[in-house]
């Protein structure tokens, strides 16, 4: 794949992300229907604390990153420091023998952090442009470059690679939210496509338009459903209502039920 074509590919699942929260709010604001004013407050207090619990502050996070690295770096000045300080003071009494010799366990891990460190200033243009691409915001990205700098990684990797698990470590509380969110969503579906034989039959019948797979997955993590007969996607709310989601405007809209 390309280096275009792995931009494509992030920005549809950029826009099937966008996509598919807009249907949730939807279906959001849908439920709180009929509902008191002290119920709809406690239902929009229980969505915030959920996209908190999603939220992640990359400022916060490159803070902490920066702060692990500032203080091995302060430890591995105060070694050299006490190195050098031992040194200075046997030279001054006179002993100046040569010093003990690395073992060559020694000598290979200590060419090794230099080659690593080497390979990384060099890499470094690569690491931000990879890391622009897949960030979404300066400080998301000025996280993933100081991630990248404070690991090491398999010499197998490539540096697209090693950035895509910087960006798992990063992200890696709102990619376990969406997950838990996509398999509540999936269990709330659980037992409405079987038929009166008890087997699971295929709701996307024949006519379906043809959209990317980011998209339609979006739309089934939500609860969306294509329907032959009407051609389009459908989601019925527990109070009888129905979401309808235009799969070509990408516009979301509310049919109340018959009264």
């Amino acid at each position: 794949m390309t280096e275009e074509e792995k931009q494509a590919a992030l920005e549809a699942e950029a826009k099937a992300k966008a996509d598919a929260k807009a249907a949730e709010d939807a279906e959001f604001e849908a439920s709180l229907e009929g509902l008191s004013d002290e119920e709809k407050a406690e239902k929009k207090a229980e969505k915030d604390a959920q996209y908190n619990d999603n939220k992640i502050d990359y400022e916060a996070e490159l803070a902490k990153e920066r702060e692990a690295r500032e203080k091995a770096e302060k430890a591995l000045a105060e070694d050299r420091y006490k190195h050098s300080e031992a040194q200075r003071k046997k030279d001054e009494e006179g002993d100046k023998d040569d010093e003990k010799p690395l073992t060559k366990k020694e000598l290979a891990e200590l060419l090794e952090r230099e080659r690593n460190e080497n390979r990384k200033i060099i890499q470094s243009t690569q690491v931000e442009s990879i890391a622009s691409r897949l960030a979404t915001s300066d400080s998301e990205r000025n996280l993933l470059i100081e991630i990248h700098r404070n690991r090491s990684f398999p010499s197998h990797l490539s540096i697209q690679e090693q950035l895509e698990e910087c960006y798992a470590i990063a992200n890696r509380k709102k990619l376990v939210g969406e997950r838990n969110e996509a398999l509540r969503a999936l269990k709330g579906k659980e037992g409405s496509n079987k038929d009166s034989s008890g087997t699971y039959q295929d709701n996307q019948l024949s006519n379906e338009p043809k959209i990317a797979p980011q998209d339609a997955e979006a739309f089934k993590a939500v609860g969306f459903i294509w329907n032959g007969k009407t051609r389009q996607y459908e989601k019925k709310l527990p109070n009888g209502d129905l979401l309808i989601r235009d799969s070509k405007t990408k516009q979301t809209r509310l049919i109340k039920k018959p009264s």
